[in-house]
């Protein structure tokens, strides 16, 4: 998740997971809300869980900034939904494309990260 200069920012993340167990503690200086959205590891690849959650969730007022990181084919959904239904401005807004591992190996995105 992006660092936030300012201590007196919002943020909301909604980060998907199988369970409780692979929730995590985030740590930051911010007002953070966590959305957990548990799906099964064979709907990773679905945009359909957390799209569920994003199009229930309300948006704080005001100009925030909206991060997605996801795997290629699931932040597109996500993505759209930001920007395009909800009229995001794009200039507060990242969309983050992971690399899927094939045959469970680690693989790197665009930035050199470890993306496993």
């Amino acid at each position: 998740m992006p660092s936030h200069r300012r201590c007196s920012a919002h943020v909301t993340s909604l980060v998907a997971v199988t369970g409780a167990a692979e929730e995590q503690g985030l740590a930051t200086r911010a007002e953070h809300r966590a959305l957990w959205v548990h799906r099964p590891v064979g709907e990773a690849a679905s945009p359909a869980p957390p799209m569920a959650a994003l199009e229930r969730h309300a948006f704080a007022e005001g100009d925030g900034f909206v991060w997605i990181a996801a795997e290629a084919g699931v932040a597109k959904a996500p993505r759209t939904h930001v920007l395009g239904i909800r009229g995001h401005p794009p200039q507060l807004a990242a969309c983050q494309r992971l690399l899927a591992s094939r045959r469970g190996r680690r693989s790197r995105d665009n930035r050199g990260l470890i993306v496993n």
